[in-house]
This record gives C-alpha cells, structure tokens and sequence, in this order.
C-alpha cells in the first residue's frame, strides 16, 4: 500500500467531522453554560442568604446587648448565647471571659475583632470551620449604656450546608441536561448525516466525470449549495471542453504558424541565394546584375526584418505580456505624426484639433501606420483618415478608393499571413500588418473591424476616450 494511500485512509470524512465538531461543539456550549448558569446561580444564592444571616444578626445583635454586661452572671452569658441561631460565642475583649458553642480560637483572625471599628459594624467572612463552609459575623460594642467602658464581641457562625446542597443540585442538573443536549445531537447527526453526505458523495462522482472528460451526469437537486457546486462543476465542464477546444485549435494554428513562416522565409532566402550564386561567379557578372543582385538582397533583407519585427510583437501579444503605457494625447498631433511616418498621401483628413484620448500612443501610432501602410500597398488612391466620436467611444475610419476586399477575403482579412493582393505587394508585406493590429487595438479596450458596404475598403478603430 502506498504512503498516499494510507495517508487517505487516515483522514477523517466529512460526515464524522461534521459529527466531531457538532458534538464537540455541543459540549463545549453546554459545559460553557451550565457553569455560568451554575456559578451566577449559586452566587445569588450565598449572597442571598449571606444579605439575610446579616439582617438576622444585627436584629439578635441589638437585642442581646440590651440584656447583658460584664457584670451578668455566667449562666446568663451561656443562655444568649444558644438561644442564638447559629454556633455563637460572646466575648469581653478586656478580661478574656467568653461563653458559648464557639471557642475563642476557632474564630478566624480575619475578622479582626480588636482591630479599630465603629460601634454596631458588622464583619463578615465566608470561610470554613472544621471542615464545613460557614458563615462568620461579627460585632463589637464598646458603647452599652449599662456597662461603660466595657468591650464586648458577639461572634456567630451560620452553617452554608444547604446552601452547598443547593449549588450541588444545580450543578448535577446542569450536568443531565447538557448530556441529554449531547444525546440530542447524536440522534439528529445519526439522521442527518446521510441526508447530508449522500449529495456531496454524488459531487464526487460528477467531478470524477468531469476530470475523465466524459460529460457530467444529470443533478437532480437536493440542497441550494450543493446544487450551486454541482452547477459550478456542469459549468467548468463546459469551460474544459471549451478550452481543450481552443488549444486544439492553438496546436493547430501553431503549426499553420511554422508552416507559414517557413513558406514566408523561403521566399527571401531563396532569392538571395540565387543572387548569393550570381555573386560568387564575380569576374561573369556585369554592372547591371550586380545592381539588381543589391536591389533583390536589399528587398529580402527588408522582408526578413519586417518578418522578424512582426514575429516578435505577435509572440508578445500571444503570451499576454504586451505591456500598454496609457497617456492623454492630442489626436490630431498623433494621427499627423503618424502619417508623416508613412510617408502616406492621405488625400482627406477630419478630426477635431482639440480632441484628446487616454490611451497608449505608441501602439495606437502601430494601429493606425498599419492601416494606412496597407491601404496604400492593396488600395487605390485616394486615402482619406476620419476620425468621429459617438459617446464615449472614439471612431478612426481608415478608407482607400481601391475595389475592396472580395466577399470571400472579408472573414480571414484579420488571419495572419494573409495578403489579398499580392501582385501589388512591394515585397516587405508579410500579411501580419492587420493581424497586429487588431491585436494592438484590442489591448487597448477597443476593437479593429473591417466595415461592410464601403466603396474601397474601410477599416475602423474604435477606442474609449478613457
């Protein structure tokens, strides 16, 4: 078995991770909420009766107080002292005499009972006394109207057993619920699980078909986003096949590329070998086939770097790293600077002096040199350069009076290597001008069309003025 395999064979599914997290969940929330609702609870309900133990002694406090001093009798001291509720000690902090349940030494050092404080303040401590958790209150009087000068303490400690009983009770109901939540969960994971798992076990079977190439089988619908996936997948389907298609068809006019190439190569290198030939027979030629010799090396020269300019915008428009360096240009100044560049004799130009694009200049001075290049190569006089705008969209019509381009040239005119008139070539076309620049065009946002029902041929750049 391989690593892989037994690296999938560990991996949980989805139904028990959904199973884990949904339990896992439910005992975290559950255990998150009995324990505040266990702690806030039981915080009410010792501070309750710790609010009520302190009203109750301070009543029993005043009372006793009225009815003793430093002078009563021992059995008097010891009848207070259990009638109180609670273990209750009472204590003259001069002499050291106390009487009750409660030692002297079991009361905590906490309370502070010699330490400065008002007459009648009550102190308090919850703490525990011999195992139990109890309820410490305390007073100290110095002020008995019956006994100046005289400091007596009355200590009582008040028993938090039911209270504890309760939180218990709470905490074990806390504790019951949360497990029947849990169990709850269980149940509906044990009846939802397959409802939900069985839809995502069929996305798994259409991804299958779709990476096998075969068609993705028919989805009958079951929940919304599971349904959205299994869109996606009917969708990216359609999307593979269509881009199998197109690079069947990229295969295809890649090798129509090199065998066009090669044909539009031939063509030069031929010429000049056969001139390279005529030169080698140097003391046989005459002034005159010398001269023509230069002119073919000269053309074929021209072509071979034409042909190599071309390759190599083509090659970059192809990968997609043409870069497009936007300006604001005056287009008049341009399309002037263009035609001088040519050298073409544009009979009528018409464009707004002020009229202003963003875009990018140099491919834009491509664009348009193309077309005036080819209009002057495969046209007829005279050519004229119109430029229109229609919202935001600017049109440059480029026309010559030439016949046109035939019906059957009017859908490949755009294919590269394709030259509708070559007997009026000059020998530097190479058939790329138009693809280029349609190319260029489309870069920058707009679009190259040829128009139909024009007298000549009129081609149409369309640009966003931004």
């Amino acid at each position: 078995m391989t690593a892989r395999h037994r690296l999938t064979r560990r991996r949980l599914t989805l139904r028990a991770a959904i199973a884990l997290a949904l339990v896992g969940s439910t005992i975290a929330v559950s255990v998150i909420v009995t324990g505040v609702v266990v702690f806030t609870a039981s915080r009410i309900v010792f501070e309750s009766r710790q609010q009520g133990l302190l009203d109750e002694f301070s009543t029993t406090a005043d009372a006793l107080f009225t009815s003793i001093s430093t002078a009563s009798p021992e059995e008097t001291w010891k009848y207070y002292a259990e009638i109180l509720p609670g273990e209750t000690v009472i204590i003259d902090l001069d002499s050291g005499r106390s009487a009750g349940e409660l030692r002297p030494d079991q009361v905590p050092d906490d309370l502070d009972l010699d330490g400065p404080r008002s007459p009648g303040e009550l102190t308090s401590l919850r703490t525990t006394l011999d195992g139990r958790e109890v309820f410490f209150v305390s007073v100290v009087r110095d002020d008995l109207a019956q006994d100046p000068g005289a400091r007596l303490a009355v200590v009582t400690a008040y028993s938090m057993e039911p209270q504890q009983i309760q939180v218990r009770e709470l905490v074990v109901s806390g504790i019951l619920l949360s497990a029947g939540v849990v169990v709850v969960v269980v149940l509906l994971e044990r009846l939802l699980g397959g409802a939900l798992t069985r839809p995502l076990r069929r996305l798994v079977d259409t991804a299958h078909a779709v990476g096998s190439g075969e068609g993705p089988p028919a989805w009958t619908p079951s929940f919304d986003d599971v349904d959205r996936v299994a869109e996606a997948l009917h969708l990216s389907s359609d999307r593979l096949n269509a881009t199998i298609a197109q690079l069947q068809r990229r295969e295809a006019e890649s090798r129509q590329l090199v065998s066009d190439v090669a044909h539009e190569l031939r063509t030069p290198l031929t010429s000049m070998l056969a001139v390279d030939e005529l030169l080698d027979e140097d003391e046989q030629t005459t002034p005159e086939e010398r001269a023509v010799a230069a002119a073919v090396v000269r053309t074929g020269t021209r072509r071979l770097h034409t042909l190599t300019e071309h390759l190599l915008e083509l090659s970059r428009l192809d990968a997609g790293v043409a870069r497009v360096n936007r300006t604001t240009v005056v287009l008049a100044e341009l399309l002037t600077d263009v035609v001088d560049a040519t050298g073409v004799d544009v009979a009528e130009r018409v464009v707004a002096p002020r009229l202003r694009i963003r875009t990018d200049p140099s491919r834009l001075h491509t664009v348009v040199a193309n077309l005036l290049t080819n209009a002057a190569r495969h046209g007829s006089p005279p050519v004229t350069l119109r430029v229109h705008e229609e919202g935001e969209a600017v049109h440059i019509d480029v026309s010559d009076g030439g016949g046109g381009v035939a019906a059957a040239d009017a859908e490949r005119v755009f294919d590269r290597f394709v030259t509708s008139d070559r007997s009026r070539s000059d020998g530097v076309s190479t058939g790329l001008g138009l693809a280029i620049a349609r190319d260029n065009a489309r870069l920058l946002g707009g679009d190259l069309v040829l128009l139909p029902g024009t007298s000549g041929a009129t081609f149409r750049v369309t640009l966003p003025r931004v």
